[in-house]
């Protein structure tokens, strides 16, 4: 397929394989990885006045979306504009705004639920060619098979197995009580590390835990 920019005087053209894995730009959300997301327009020109917003879940929770554009064309008066959040809406924290023609940086969601959401705004003056992008997604699995130990009366001694995470930290949580709950213990270590010891343990108390990535729901638990 050809897809040709009309307006731009900087137009060019480009080849386009439009597959069943193309997602085109719309008002909803998507889970999954390894789609190709055009602009609202797809082949042809985005439109004039549009907001649109549109968000990508990964399949699974040790999982985050990233984006990574090979083609992006707006208006050349700079008066239109696209968004990435990061998170499932507008009221994440926005982490790109680009306009123009410069390609925007690949970005990896950091949400808790490893979501990024996209707007375009156009208002009616010119268009452009609009974007392709890859949305891909990157796996982070957790830390796994954790076992405790008592030290003594006071002391517990916790042991996992490492996940292939590089630059991540681990969170060590307990819960008393009961499996629901789980608050950080103060802990915070690297993904080297595979243990840890907790001195602070109430005593004569039912007491879980839980070893995670930080921003990751899932975990290892005991």
């Amino acid at each position: 397929a050809k897809r040709l920019n009309k307006v731009s005087k900087y137009s060019d053209s480009m080849n386009v394989s439009i597959a069943s894995d193309t997602i085109v730009m719309r008002n909803g959300s998507f889970a999954g990885c390894g789609f190709t997301f055009m602009d609202p327009g797809g082949l042809d020109q985005y439109p004039t006045n549009t907001d649109m917003v549109t968000t990508f879940y990964p399949p699974d929770n040790q999982s985050k979306v990233s984006i990574t554009f090979s083609r992006f064309r707006l208006a050349e008066d700079y008066s239109d504009y696209f968004v990435v959040y990061d998170g499932n809406s507008i009221n994440a924290p926005g982490v790109s705004w680009s306009r123009g023609t410069q390609i925007p940086p690949s970005y990896t969601s950091t949400a808790a639920d490893g979501s990024l959401t996209f707007r375009l705004i156009s208002n009616s003056n010119l268009i452009d060619s609009g974007w392709v992008a890859t949305i891909s997604c990157v796996r982070f699995p957790s830390p796994s098979n954790l076992r405790v130990s008592m030290l003594n009366s006071k002391m517990v001694k916790l042991n996992w197995n490492k996940a292939d995470t590089t630059g991540l930290s681990i969170s060590v949580e307990r819960s008393i009580g009961g499996p629901e709950g789980f608050q950080r213990a103060n802990w915070i270590y690297q993904y080297t590390d595979s243990s840890c010891i907790d001195d602070r343990a109430p005593m004569n108390s039912l007491v879980y835990y839980r070893v995670r990535l930080e921003g990751y729901p899932s975990g290892s638990s005991y």
